[in-house]
């Protein structure tokens, strides 16, 4: 499987995705983090939990809501990746499989491009 995560701009603009392969299973979980902890994840001084950070929300109060993806490779190797945008999993063919979404939202517009 292919996972592929749209990245946003400060201003909600699409600025591209960040894309991992060869994936035989992901495991889905939901956590809400405060505008604090994802400033000090996107600092680089929260302490280390994910192998990938890709959080574009840029709220300064309340909870955001994120999407934790718990990935193993066909090498048996395992990562982690915690998001806030949108993204989509797919077969090794390049269909769709499946479309998350986390609670950010991202200006109208560009609607078309997460899905």
């Amino acid at each position: 499987m292919i996972l592929k995560v749209y990245r946003f701009s400060k201003e909600g603009d699409p600025i591209g995705f960040w894309m991992h392969d060869s994936i035989i299973e992901i495991s889905k979980l939901g956590i809400s983090l405060s505008a604090k902890d994802i400033g000090e994840y996107r600092d680089h001084t929260a302490p280390i939990k994910y192998d990938f950070v890709l959080l574009d929300t840029h709220a300064s109060t309340g909870a955001i809501d994120c999407v934790i993806l718990e990935c193993k490779m066909s090498n048996t190797n395992k990562f982690s990746v915690i998001f806030d945008t949108s993204a989509r999993i797919f077969n090794d063919g390049g269909m769709t499989i499946e479309k998350i979404a986390a609670m950010y939202q991202p200006r109208s517009n560009v609607d078309d491009y997460l899905f």
